[in-house]
Order: structure tokens, then C-alpha cells, then sequence
């Protein structure tokens, strides 16, 4: 869960820029990720982001991150 919801937030950030959270396509674009429930696996949400699996390097990259701060 942790893997994807990085690769969700680097995907926020590119398309909407690192104030994602205050734009109301972002909101758009969660609701229409959100639309289908548990319909989805988290593979194929990942595929909808433009990823082509999960992996931990978003976790990674987020973690350093916050320790360069």
C-alpha cells in the first residue's frame, strides 16, 4: 500500500504540479481514480498512473526526501 500511494503522490506532482492538493482537477482526477472501488487491483491502478508495476523506489526516493530536510 505504501509502495503505491508514493507512486500516486510523484504522480500528483507531475501533472499538477507541488501544490496538488489545492488544484480541483486533482480532485477530478482522484475522483475518477477512486470511481471504481475495489474493481481495480492496485496493478491496474498503477497502470492508470503510467506505471507499469509497483515497486518501493517512489517510497524510497520520499523517505530521502524528508531526511535532506
Amino acid at each position: 500500500g505504501w509502495f503505491l500511494a508514493a507512486q500516486l503522490r510523484e504522480h500528483l506532482r507531475e501533472e499538477f504540479s507541488e501544490r496538488w492538493y489545492a488544484s480541483t482537477a486533482t480532485g477530478e482526477f482522484l475522483k475518477g481514480l477512486w470511481k471504481y472501488g475495489t474493481r481495480k487491483s492496485e496493478f491496474e491502478i498503477a497502470a492508470m498512473l503510467g506505471d507499469s508495476t509497483i515497486s518501493p523506489e517512489a517510497l524510497i526516493r520520499h523517505l530521502n526526501s524528508l531526511s535532506t530536510r
